[in-house]
């Protein structure tokens, strides 16, 4: 697989503070031991941060969007 450039240098990416940062990464590593409601109700705040970043709402995403809790196995 070859990386373009081209492909990917338009695509928007937020600048995001150090206090973002550190509430993505744990509310990752949250999300990585949570199980069931805990682990949905992290997902949905991490979307929600995400979106935020980029100056958007959690009603301004269609579901597909939304980073959805699937039980691990």
């Amino acid at each position: 697989m070859r990386f373009k450039r081209q492909y990917v240098e338009d695509i928007p990416i937020p600048k995001a503070s150090a206090a973002d940062c550190t509430r993505v990464v744990n509310l990752v590593k949250s999300c990585l031991s949570a199980r069931g409601e805990r682990l949905q109700s992290l997902e949905l705040k991490l979307s929600e941060i995400i979106a935020g970043l980029y100056g958007l709402t959690l009603s301004d995403l269609n579901p597909g969007d939304l980073v959805v809790a699937r039980e691990r196995e």
